[in-house]
Parts: structure tokens; sequence; C-alpha cells
């Protein structure tokens, strides 16, 4: 078995207390485009100390503008100057998916009005009693609460490989007619993750830079190829 395997198991940094304000917006565009990107620590994990992550982006980026979010928006900014957006910290959903009062959490998402949703999380679910079927109508009561008319969706697979939850979040998209964006290739390289660059063993597991690129790389690739905001 490839060590990488463990890469979930063994990532230590705590699904707890990522984030003291779960949803961040961003609107400068009253009739703009709006994106919204759910996910854990790599989509956003506040300054923790205590384990010597001393940043506000996606762990394990150098800088806010290296995360995948911001490298995504970035790009698309280019393209089409007025794009709203809105980054969340799902951690709690992940580990406590099947209980649908968590979705109150997420209020603002649901109020943001997005036109496009990029699902970005998987890390964190336990498998201890997973289930397939309850984690698949878990994510669609999710979407269904935060989705508006004509919201578009986006699902990535998981950066470290655990095949029960990759498995799901692919049969859903495909179930649900989304795109589906394979990640786990890019967590089996190490010259993806940020190994040797923090003393703390799990933020080294996460994607540094070149990750947080090619993660971002894959986003607009498929962005593109459905036409999403450029209609």
């Amino acid at each position: 078995m490839s060590e990488h395997l463990k890469d979930k198991e063994n990532n230590t940094v705590s699904a707890k207390n990522q984030v003291s304000e779960k949803i961040q917006i961003l609107c400068s565009y009253e009739n703009g485009y709006n994106i919204a990107f759910l996910g854990n620590s790599i989509t956003f994990h506040e300054k923790k100390e205590a384990i010597g992550w001393n940043k506000n982006c996606g762990m394990a980026a150098s800088d806010i503008s290296k995360d995948y979010v911001h490298r995504v928006l970035s790009a698309l900014e280019k393209k089409r100057r007025d794009i709203n957006y809105c980054i969340a910290n799902l951690s709690e959903w992940e580990v406590d998916f099947s209980n649908k009062n968590v979705l109150s959490l997420y209020s603002k998402i649901k109020n943001f009005n997005a036109d496009l949703v990029v699902i970005r999380l998987g890390e964190n679910v336990v498998l201890n009693g997973f289930s397939e079927e309850n984690f698949k109508n878990s994510l669609n009561n999710l979407l269904n609460y935060i989705k508006c008319k004509g919201t578009k969706v986006i699902i990535t697979g998981l950066f470290w490989e655990c095949e029960p939850i990759e498995k799901s979040l692919k049969e859903f998209s495909y179930e649900n007619g989304y795109p589906f964006i394979v990640l786990d290739d890019l967590g089996r390289h190490d010259e993806n993750k940020a190994i040797g660059e923090y003393n703390h063993s799990g933020i080294c597991l996460h994607p540094n830079d070149t990750g947080m690129g090619k993660i971002a790389e894959r986003i607009l690739s498929c962005i593109e190829k459905e036409n999403f905001i450029y209609n």
C-alpha cells in the first residue's frame, strides 16, 4: 500500500475550530457573478499559533494570493471583472453531515445566491460508520439548502486518497449532472505538499503553492470547458 493512502488518517489538523467566522463574503457588484467556494482547511483556515499556522488562507499556501481560491478568482477576474465571492469552511458539516441542524450554520451562503458553487471538501469525513447513501443524501440536502434557481455546481474529489468518500463524491456528481474534478493524483506526490515547510505534520500534508496552483488550474479548466461564467 502506498504511504500516501494514509495521508487522510495521518492528518493531525483538527476539524474543530478551524475558523471563528465560517463564511467570508465579498460583494462589490450589485448584479455581478457570484461564486461560492465550499471547503475545509484547504479552502480556508484561520491563524492557529498552537500548531504553527500563521496565515488566514487555504492551508498550507505561502500567502493568501497563492491558495487555490484566490488563484481561481485572480484568473477569472481578468476575463470577467464583476465577480463577487463567498469562501466558506464547512468542516462542521464534514464531521456531522447527517445532522440537518448543521445546515443553519450556512444561511449566509444561502442568502449569497450563488451563480456557481465549487464543492471542495471531504477530507474530514469520518470513515467509522460511513454510509455512502447517507453521505450522498446529506450532500444533496446541503446543495438544496444553499442553491438558488440556476445555480451551477462543480464538485472535486479529495486531495488525500480515500476510496469510499471519493466514490461517493464522484457518483453523486454523475447522478446529478455536475462536473467532477479528480485531485487525489496530486496528493500522491510530495512535490504538491508542504513537506518540510512547517513543523506540524498535519500542515505539511496540505497542498503547498505548487499543489494549490494545480488545484486551481483544474477548476479553471472545468469552468472554461463548461462555459459557466462567460455567458
